[in-house]
């Protein structure tokens, strides 16, 4: 997408073409133009605060005329399925949501290369599907499409090649059936993922689950004006692994900003083994999505707190 090497830095050595044309003889509004990028930290390329401004904004920058701007705006929200959060600002959308708005803003441009950057790392089941119908369509409508991603499953009937990168080479190039066929062994081997669908069981509670450690009692906490969760109750075992999953949106991310303390619930409190809590601690140390391991937290000790993968 030419941001390599002219906005992050290094040094470029051969040549990239795109319709017989020198990807670095072109101006950085004609690339933009050939070629949207969806990034994997969907923030890094907002320029709005508000959803629709976003999804509009490359549009207003090239010029378009008014109607036609918005002719694009809503059918980008409306394939990306973000009609209920129209009104919301960004700030408030959970990650999954931003990665589709994303994508909204790119698809609106209308571009005849997309260059992808594991765009479903935000994503639930749902918006991975949703997002694969979009790219399956980008794809019967001529587009080219360039995906670099860990989950594999979701592009079955979208990827046309698959090209195995490791230690900066091409080590190997296979069909979607070559893929199929790739034995599990073979798969551990490349530290690949499942490449179709598989159905996924939840395991039951165990009997020893732990004991009671840190709790929750009737929090409620909202996001602006938006009700993000209310009277939650939640108790968390000593010594256990527990993993909180739920749709976009659902509030998992807030709810592990409140566990840290970097988020205050409107009511309801929270207590580790009984002394109540109101405020960051050195007894937990918080791994965000984003930005690594926070910094005046490395020393936690009881809980982690870990948000996403």
């Amino acid at each position: 997408n030419g941001l390599a090497p002219s906005y992050y830095q290094g040094t470029k050595k051969g040549d990239l073409w795109i319709n017989y044309t020198e990807i670095a003889s072109l101006p950085a509004w004609k690339i933009g133009q050939e070629i949207g990028s969806v990034f994997q930290d969907p923030k890094s390329q907002f320029f709005s605060s508000e959803l629709a401004g976003e999804v509009a904004f490359a549009c207003e920058n090239y010029g378009m005329a008014k109607q036609e701007i918005r002719k694009r705006t809503d059918e980008a929200i409306a394939s990306m399925g973000l009609e209920t959060l129209r009104a919301r600002p960004l700030d408030v959308l959970s990650s999954g949501e931003k990665q589709r708005v994303a994508v909204a803003s790119v698809y609106a441009l209308r571009p005849h290369t997309y260059v992808c950057d594991e765009p479903t790392a935000n994503l639930d089941s749902e918006g991975a599907t949703r997002l694969a119908g979009i790219l399956r369509k980008l794809k019967d409508e001529g587009n080219t499409l360039i995906i670099a991603e860990h989950r594999l499953a979701w592009l079955s009937g979208i990827a046309d090649r698959f090209v195995y990168v490791s230690e900066g080479t091409i080590q190997w190039e296979k069909t979607p059936a070559q893929m199929r066929e790739l034995s599990e062994e073979e798969r551990k081997r490349y530290g690949l993922r499942e490449v179709t669908e598989t159905e996924a069981s939840l395991p039951g509670v165990p009997a020893n689950a732990g004991e009671e450690h840190f709790f929750c009692r009737n929090l409620t906490c909202r996001r602006k004006k938006l009700l993000i969760f209310e009277n939650l109750n939640l108790s968390l075992p000593a010594g256990k692994i527990t993993a909180l999953t739920g749709r976009n949106g659902a509030g998992k991310t807030t709810l592990a900003m409140v566990l840290a303390g970097l988020q205050k619930p409107q009511s309801g409190t929270l207590t580790v083994d009984g002394i109540p809590v109101t405020r960051p601690g050195l007894d937990r140390a918080v791994v965000f999505q984003d930005y690594g391991l926070y910094p005046w937290m490395t020393t936690g000790k009881n809980i982690l707190i870990c948000m996403k993968q």
